[in-house]
């Protein structure tokens, strides 16, 4: 199984057994606040939406090892905070909505109330954003986030995303705000790298 390591981060793949914890997080209403709705809706849901991860990203030869949803764990610990995703930008549900084009990659999170504010989001972002900039097929890094929820934009931000545009969502009365790093206007990432 492949694993990204940060000071205070271990990312790996989801598994089976991570069915409980994401219905767990996506259980918290704040969590959801700015989300709208859960991954599914039942035990069932989310390890068939665990199961259908590895066709597509972790056993596709044609897929960057990059690519996926990341179980987030505090690396002392190992407790499980959230997780991030990393993907072709087309491969999101508003991807015309936010006119991302091939090349670009998606990356999003999500993580327990509890994991807010101690920069773990920021942390694990900034490591995948300078690795998926390292790779050959990425043309932009890309992120999408309602307006009023300035806690993630703050982490496009700090890793280095700008605001692009505003945009409608269908089903959303707050509008989108689309952020990308373009691969073209940047040399060697400069982002936080971890400790060896």
């Amino acid at each position: 199984m492949h694993i990204i390591s940060t000071l205070r981060l271990i990312l790996r793949p989801l598994i089976p057994e991570d069915a409980p914890r994401l219905a767990a997080l996506d259980a918290d209403t704040d969590v959801l606040r700015y989300i709208g709705q859960p991954i599914a809706t039942s035990l069932q849901g989310y390890e068939e939406f665990i199961a259908a991860l590895y066709p597509k990203y972790f056993q596709n030869k044609d897929s960057s090892p990059l690519y996926g949803l990341w179980a987030a764990e505090e690396r002392e610990t190992r407790t499980f905070l959230g997780w991030f995703v990393l993907r072709p930008a087309l491969d999101y549900r508003f991807a015309k909505e936010a006119s991302y084009e091939a090349g670009d990659v998606e990356i999003g999170y999500r993580f327990h109330t509890s994991a807010w504010g101690k920069g773990y989001a920021t942390e694990g972002a900034q490591e995948l954003v300078r690795l998926a900039l390292i790779e050959e097929r990425t043309n932009a890094i890309v992120s999408l986030a309602l307006t009023k929820n300035r806690a993630s934009t703050r982490v496009m931000e700090k890793c280095g995303l700008m605001f692009q545009r505003e945009i409608i969502l269908p089903g959303y009365e707050t509008p989108g705000a689309v952020y990308a790093l373009k691969k073209a206007t940047t040399e060697t990432p400069t982002l936080y790298r971890p400790l060896p």
